[in-house]
């Protein structure tokens, strides 16, 4: 389920375990649990602090393109992270029809940041996102410490993985 939308991962979860509910009213128990658990516990990814910083003081444009979260609460954890100079466009999977490997939410943050997306560096760590980022036209670098997943986002078409943000290096 990693890198699906959250109604694709609760309509698996009905029809693969009998799960039993509105999917609008799992979502909504499912986040209310993960946000509970989260914000107690959350921290940037190592290297992921001095990556947006760098991007930033370059002038590069970023967004956050998240299936995982609506626009409201991603914005609530960047604000939290203490990063919310740092990005000003914020898609969410709840806003489209169809979710990663989808490439649609990549090209409305490409288009929202008034770039063409084949400009565009796209950071993910599941194989659908790398498929969404691929099929948008971007650039895609993947981030995942687990082995076996870093082969199935080689898999995916990823330009380059890496088992930490540290391990990237830009050339601006």
């Amino acid at each position: 389920i990693m890198g699906m939308g959250l109604r694709e991962i609760m309509e698996f979860f009905k029809t693969t375990y009998g799960l039993v509910g509105g999917t609008d009213e799992l979502i909504k128990e499912r986040r209310g649990l993960m946000y509970e658990l989260l914000l107690k516990n959350l921290t940037l990814m190592p290297g992921a602090s001095e990556l947006i910083k760098y991007l930033f003081l370059h002038h590069i444009p970023m967004a956050i393109a998240t299936s995982g979260h609506s626009k409201e609460k991603t914005k609530e954890i960047i604000k939290y992270l203490g990063l919310e100079k740092s990005f000003t466009i914020f898609v969410s999977g709840d806003d489209f029809e169809k979710a990663k490997p989808a490439p649609d939410m990549y090209l409305v943050a490409a288009k929202m940041l008034h770039i063409d997306p084949k400009d565009c560096l796209v950071f993910e760590d599941a194989p659908n996102g790398v498929v969404a980022g691929k099929a948008a036209g971007t650039q895609v670098y993947a981030v995942n410490k687990d082995v076996l997943l870093q082969e199935k986002l080689r898999s995916a078409g990823a330009d380059k993985v890496f088992s930490c943000l540290k391990d990237v290096h830009l050339d601006l």
